[in-house]
């Protein structure tokens, strides 16, 4: 498998976690060719709203936030698996 090929990446939902998932890869690898793909007629119009949304996005939080890097390079999931 060849690793130096640019990656085909697909998101499905424009809501608040795809939207910032897709920046986040874009930052770190621009040469990827990532697509975002929404049924709706616009982006964050369901899940993503105040209704319904688990917080975690709105509150400029996301799942990096739980899982922490540690000295030696490892990730420590303890946070994520508790929230």
């Amino acid at each position: 498998m060849d690793n130096t090929e640019p990656k085909r990446i697909i998101l499905i939902g424009a809501g608040i976690l795809s939207s910032t998932f897709g920046s986040f890869l874009k930052n770190i690898e621009p040469d990827w060719n990532i697509k975002l793909f929404e049924r709706l007629g616009q982006p964050a119009i369901e899940s993503s709203n105040e209704r319904n949304n688990a917080g975690t996005g709105h509150a400029a939080l996301c799942e990096l936030n739980y899982t922490v890097e540690q000295e030696d390079g490892s990730i420590d999931i303890e946070k994520a698996k508790e929230i």
